[in-house]
């Protein structure tokens, strides 16, 4: 069964529950990080990028590290730029950057996740 949302700590004593499709992207800031949603939240989470990308990043999963910073839900790629300045448009307009050598394994992920909606299941 697939997770479809996830509970992080967001205040001493607040625990706060994400859609998994609500969030654009987790963003490395040392050993927090920040996570940005849909509606424009952006949340700082006292845990590295590194727990995330353990946690979200497997292979039917949308999200995937771009780069050494930046964990992306794939879902809300609109458009992938692989020329001199690489960049993710993402649904809400906002640009991620991806490592140059990542786009080759960002294609292949937007594929994978593409022929995962087209197969036809009983």
């Amino acid at each position: 069964m697939k997770q479809n949302f996830i509970l992080l700590p967001i205040g001493r004593n607040i625990v706060r529950k994400f859609t998994l499709d609500d969030i654009l992207y987790l963003e490395a800031d040392n050993s927090y990080t920040k996570v940005k949603t849909l509606n424009n939240g952006h949340f700082i989470i006292s845990r590295p990028l590194v727990e995330f990308e353990k946690q979200l990043c497997y292979n039917s999963s949308p999200f995937h590290r771009i780069g050494r910073s930046t964990i992306t839900n794939l879902k809300h790629a609109e458009e992938i730029n692989s020329g001199k300045e690489p960049h993710i448009l993402l649904t809400n307009n906002e640009k991620v950057i991806p490592d140059k050598n990542k786009i080759a394994q960002i294609l292949d992920k937007l594929t994978l996740l593409q022929n995962e909606t087209l197969t036809p299941t009983n």
